[in-house]
């Protein structure tokens, strides 16, 4: 299987509300980068559906009426989840830029690399 990620992912665990069809569905995002995540949600939203998402990184990071399209969708056998994979499609550059430090900076804590001063 090729990458095609065109930027650093990570794994990470936060509340995320989607608008889809008129219908607003709680979630839980399990992965991250600059240009979209992957969530867990409880109802089914069909790839290629636009999506509307808000979530918060951190006290300071909040993240709302961002744009996207699922590009991945499962369901999770035995269970009443799915796994939607969504790619932004409107996220202004300074939002951007904050998720890619929110990225960087967990990566570098979680390899414990000392940065210099």
């Amino acid at each position: 299987m090729s990458e095609r990620r065109k930027h650093l992912r990570i794994h990470t665990i936060a509340d995320i509300e989607i608008l889809a069809g008129g219908k607003t569905t709680k979630g839980v995002i399990t992965n991250i980068s600059a240009s979209g995540l992957g969530i867990i949600i409880t109802a089914p939203i069909q790839i290629g559906e636009r999506v509307e998402i808000s979530f918060n990184l951190a006290k300071e990071s909040k993240f709302t009426g961002i744009k996207g399209t699922v590009v991945r969708a499962d369901h999770i056998s035995d269970q009443f989840y799915y796994f939607l994979g969504v790619n932004f499609q409107s996220i202004k550059e300074d939002k951007k830029a904050e998720l890619n430090r929110f990225v960087l900076d967990k990566k570098i804590e979680h390899y414990g690399i000392k940065m210099k001063d």
